[in-house]
């Protein structure tokens, strides 16, 4: 942080569960709670179907976790996006974000590991909440509330033999788990066909087939929503990874992957002998190990208005390597439903994006900063020089 960096504003993140969302304008009931009605603005990309006999696999019957190396994702900050743009031009909203961006905020109190979201705020008053392009933003994070979470230091005696790296670092969990879980999200969808594909309107916004040589997208829907906050208007892209088709129903579906590395060291129970006859104790011990991704994920759901969640069970073949896995069990929630087991009210979550923004409408045009501190429990918004987090171009380094 530079001289020139101003704090604006300092709170502590358990202050943020005390935020609600209470409005006169369109909302729909939730459990006795209010929420933001969401409305759809554009439909992109498509969505394969997804195969339920992963819902049947067993610690017995695992299945090995392919590679998906020709499948391409696009973690696509907001300033990028080019459907925002558009939608930015039209007047469509007042406040613009991605799902991942505003899950992470409305998870934040959780959040243990520091982290920065980028706001900028234009002159007429239109405010943008991005990431910086050399952010591990969207990278999972393992074992991050767990009370012995892993650290850099934690090396073992086999670990410490020279020439061999630590695979168990926080670094390295999250490069594996972030892995996992986009292989897993393609793995379990049906071969694709005229008759299990589902269509959106328009095709994906980021895939580009010339400079995409031998890749294709991953099954995916980016659906840009916009939620009616009174003087909030805030337009979101949100993501559907799957269709869930049943009985001639139709149900959008998101998918994401638990990780087990090891469970000695990340104070979890061993899965291959509970997770078949105790399901639920595996769960419970995630909800405490993993309670920010958890609900970084359930808010990711909601948002996009999957009526189906997929949660996969993906564990080492050998604790000893990173590389490969086996999916040892799947199962499908109601985002809702699985919200009140990580005590998260959707009221709630609303409140803290309303909170923030608020923040900023309350300041004049620039950019800034929300960083969480790296030792305490507080974030602080700082105002900081225009430019501050532009990236140089090659063509810049050269002259």
């Amino acid at each position: 942080m530079g001289a020139e960096w101003r704090v604006v504003e300092e709170f502590d993140l358990s202050s943020l569960t005390k935020c609600t969302y209470k409005t006169e304008g369109t909302t729909r009931r939730l459990a006795g709670s209010e929420v933001p009605a969401a409305e759809d603005l554009l439909m992109c990309g498509f969505l394969d179907e997804v195969n339920d006999s992963y819902d049947r696999v067993t610690c017995k019957s695992g299945k090995p976790l392919k590679v998906m190396s020709n499948r391409e994702f696009y973690p696509v900050s907001t300033t990028d996006d080019p459907v925002i743009e558009r939608f930015a031009v039209e007047d469509k909203g007042n406040v613009f974000a991605t799902d991942a961006i505003l899950a992470h905020l409305m998870s934040a109190a959780r959040s243990v590991y520091p982290w920065d979201i980028v706001v900028q705020k234009l002159p007429d008053g239109k405010i943008f909440f991005d990431k910086r392009d050399d952010s591990q933003f969207d990278f999972l994070t393992v074992s991050e509330t767990s009370t012995d979470p892993p650290k850099k230091d934690d090396i073992n005696d086999d670990e410490a033999q020279p020439g061999k790296e630590n695979i168990n670092t926080p670094e390295r969990l999250s490069l594996e788990a972030t892995t996992i879980n986009q292989n897993f999200s393609q793995q379990i969808l049906k071969p694709k066909s005229s008759s299990t594909r589902m269509n959106m309107a328009h095709p994906n916004p980021f895939f580009d087939d010339e400079d995409s040589e031998g890749m294709e997208p991953s099954s995916t829907a980016f659906r840009y929503r916009k939620f009616d906050m009174d003087s909030i208007q805030l337009v979101c892209r949100t993501e559907l990874h799957g269709v869930v088709r049943k009985r001639g129903t139709e149900q959008y579906c998101t998918t994401f992957a638990l990780n087990e590395w090891d469970s000695k060291q990340s104070g979890g129970i061993d899965w291959r002998a509970k997770i078949d006859s105790q399901r639920g104790a595996v769960l419970a011990t995630e909800l405490k190990n993993n309670s920010c991704k958890l609900a970084k994920w359930t808010a990711l759901s909601l948002l996009s208005g999957a009526e189906v969640m997929k949660l996969g069970y993906v564990s080492r073949v050998n604790k000893g390597s990173a590389f490969e896995h086996t999916i040892l069990g799947c199962q499908s929630v109601k985002p809702s439903e699985f919200a009140k087991q990580l005590f998260l009210d959707e009221n709630n979550l609303f409140g803290v994006i309303k909170y923030l923004v608020e923040i900023f409408q309350k300041q004049p045009p620039g950019t800034f900063s929300i960083v969480r501190d790296p030792n305490k429990a507080v974030c602080r918004v700082y105002s900081v020089p225009a430019g501050t987090f532009d990236v140089e171009s090659d063509d810049d380094d050269e002259q």
